[in-house]
C-alpha cells in the first residue's frame, strides 16, 4: 500500500492495521479525522487510534 491508496475490503483494513499503516477518514474530499494507525473495524466501523467511525460515512484512505 501506498500514500493515496483507499481502504475499501476487509482485507485492506487488515493489511494497513498489521502493518501500521497511516489511515485518515475523508468525507467529500474533507479531512474529517486525521490519520492514525486502525485498531479495530468490523463490516460497519472503523477504528482510528480508538476512535469509531461508520465506513457508510467516509472514505479511508492511506496517508503520507
Amino acid at each position: 500500500m501506498k500514500a493515496g491508496d483507499e481502504l475499501v475490503h476487509d482485507r485492506d483494513f487488515e493489511q494497513a492495521k498489521k502493518h501500521g499503516y497511516p489511515v485518515k477518514a475523508v468525507q467529500d474530499d474533507m479531512v474529517v479525522y486525521p490519520a492514525g494507525r486502525v485498531t479495530a473495524f468490523s463490516e460497519h466501523h472503523v477504528s482510528i487510534e480508538g476512535k469509531r467511525l461508520l465506513r457508510s460515512a467516509s472514505h479511508f484512505v492511506v496517508a503520507e
